[in-house]
């Protein structure tokens, strides 16, 4: 009877061991995303005139960019034969050759120009021109007066702005980053490769922290920021396998974190912990955008011919994801909807749970 109990006790505590674990480690299912199409508008349509109230956003679409509105109206398309510059403030287009600029105003199609020569950049209302040569920038205000200029002595490789900084990566593995007026308090030199070029860069919306991809063999993620008067490296670390492709590099408008692009996936850096993650994303990352009413961060990866649309939620947790073959693509995010561009098309998606 003793030998009968003995028996049966490791089948009782296994027992006991898989009911505690059952109620201790259950946790809700979030709930399914869901994905409803609204509208969907063809960008050659006959323009409509947008209300004082509309808030236009800005599209790039192959060789046609232009504004549309929440509400599916196409506010303007215009096609340009080389190259194009858009932002929700501002538009242009250029040749190869741009020996001065003429731009305009989303709202008011004021005109203005830029009598220098070079290719025109626009950042929501901040206006950028990279001059002849591939080694300076220069930032003038929105009636074309210069705020100020910065000349490099090596090719410019990597660009970003916030509202309170500017930041830019050479080929020669130089970081440099500047206050909104200009004013440059940091500069760094990551190293760590045999081969040294900025390959991405960011900068925070405060101006005070500054992250990018640099070097080949072996290339790295660093992130700096400026306490003071000193600047100190917070983060780094090395990339599984390097590419000598540009790459995006984006600090999170909602969380700590930085998120960068990698041939392994996307990576999300949060500077306060110094955890990373590799999130599973295929192909080249070629925009995120975050949402400023929910927790839905959104990245546009290209592979070929097929873009993808992944939803992060926490900027690390895929809650879900949809593609599609195009030739060009784009994605926008105004609170709580997803605008996304396709060929000759932009519907407006809604994301809920089910």
């Amino acid at each position: 009877m003793k030998e009968k109990k003995k028996s049966r006790l490791p089948i009782i505590l296994t027992v006991v061991f898989c009911v505690l674990y059952v109620l201790l480690a259950v946790r809700p299912l979030n709930t399914e995303l869901k994905l409803t199409q609204e509208w969907s508008e063809d960008i050659q349509r006959t323009p409509q005139t947008a209300s004082e109230d509309d808030i236009l956003i800005p599209f790039k679409l192959g060789q046609t960019m232009g504004y549309f509105t929440q509400d599916g109206k196409i506010v303007s398309s215009i096609s340009f034969p080389f190259k194009g510059t858009i932002s929700s403030n501002y538009y242009a287009s250029y040749s190869s050759g741009n020996t001065a600029t003429i731009y305009y105003s989303a709202k008011t199609g004021e005109q203005h120009v830029l009598n220098v020569p070079g290719y025109p950049y626009f950042d929501g209302n901040r206006i950028f021109t990279f001059l002849p040569g591939g080694t300076s920038v220069t930032e003038y205000t929105e009636g074309g007066i210069q705020l100020w200029q910065y000349e490099g002595y090596s090719p410019i490789t990597a660009f970003s702005a916030s509202e309170n900084g500017r930041i830019i990566g050479f080929a020669d593995g130089s970081l440099v980053s500047f206050t909104k007026n200009g004013k440059q308090n940091q500069t760094l030199t990551p190293g760590g490769s045999q081969s040294q070029v900025i390959l991405g860069a960011a900068i925070s919306d405060d101006g005070n922290t500054i992250a990018c991809i640099s070097g080949q063999n072996r290339q790295r993620i660093v992130v700096a920021r400026k306490t003071g008067d000193l600047s100190k490296i917070i983060y780094h670390d090395y990339i599984g396998d390097y590419t000598s492709r540009q790459l995006l590099v984006k600090f999170s408008s909602r969380h700590p974190v930085v998120f960068y692009d990698t041939d392994q996936g996307l990576g999300s850096v949060n500077i306060n912990s110094s955890k990373n993650y590799m999130i599973p994303i295929d192909g080249e990352v070629i925009q995120i955008e975050e949402s400023d009413e929910s927790d839905f961060a959104y990245v546009l990866s290209k592979k070929d011919s097929t873009y993808t649309v992944t939803i992060l939620e926490e900027a690390r947790y895929i809650a879900g994801s949809f593609s599609f073959e195009a030739d060009s693509a784009f994605i926008q995010v105004r609170g709580d909807a997803l605008f996304v561009g396709k060929n000759n098309k932009i519907s407006k998606v809604r994301v809920t749970r089910s």
